[in-house]
């Protein structure tokens, strides 16, 4: 049987498309450029290719057999061996750039505390993924806040400062990115809340982020004020501060 017929040269281009697209299901490649995505199509069908050609070869010596090109590119069995090394390659191509997707799967067969994902070996990562959650670490034993925290993310000069709820954050080794929605524009210890959804900061040059209690930041009170609510409620370490000598 000829998958191909004449166009048998197909074999040679299909499989790094295919490999390909079962990675991009695993993994978005943060750390791969496009203009690098050639490259990366190329090495993946020479090796799609090269390995069941490399079985059938060694194969062949060991039978004391010969096949030529032409009936290895008619063989069923080579053509789905091809196509299953390529699915497999893509498999583990996805894995290599997202340990989170096997982390996920191993938490949920060994427990969560046992098991690290990508994000926890980044601290920016991890912290600006779970600030608006219960998974946020927090080590004050002496006031349980509550899941909803704000960012205040000062650049590198201090000119600018913002302050926000992390709606959405993209790592990357050349530019961590971060959306803040809603948003507010720090001035002289004022907020002002952004006239829109949100906020998007390039975290390249950033001095530091604080994370602050929703009920203790400024930008969250002026974005519910404007809204038309009714302050009540108050900030726990403002209780600190009055009860300190």
């Amino acid at each position: 049987m000829n998958y191909f017929g004449d166009k048998k040269w197909l074999v040679f281009v299909l499989p790094g498309f295919f490999a390909l697209f079962v990675a991009s299901f695993i993994s978005d490649f943060p750390q791969i450029r496009d203009a690098q995505l050639p490259i990366v199509y190329v090495a993946l069908t020479v090796l799609s290719v090269a390995v069941p050609f490399l079985a059938a070869h060694l194969y062949g010596r060991w039978k004391g057999q010969t096949y030529t090109l032409d009936s290895l590119l008619t063989s069923p069995s080579m053509i789905s061996s091809i196509f299953l090394c390529s699915l497999i390659l893509g498999f583990l191509f996805g894995v290599a750039h997202t340990t989170d997707y096997v982390s996920r799967g191993l938490r949920s067969l060994f427990g969560k505390d046992i098991i690290l994902t990508a994000s926890q070996s980044d601290a920016l990562h991890y912290l600006l993924k779970n600030s608006y959650n219960e998974n946020f670490l927090d080590g004050n034993p002496y006031i349980k806040s509550i899941s909803n925290r704000y960012a205040r993310i000062y650049s590198g000069d201090k000119r600018n400062v913002y302050e926000g709820v992390v709606a959405s954050f993209f790592e990357s080794t050349e530019s961590p990115q971060a959306y803040l929605s809603p948003a507010c524009l720090i001035s002289n210890d004022r907020a002002f809340p952004i006239n829109g959804p949100g906020v998007w900061l390039n975290l390249d040059k950033v001095a530091d982020i604080q994370f602050i209690d929703a009920r203790c930041s400024i930008c969250a009170e002026q974005v519910a004020l404007a809204a038309g609510q009714t302050k009540n409620w108050q900030c726990p370490f403002e209780d600190l501060k009055q009860a300190m000598p």
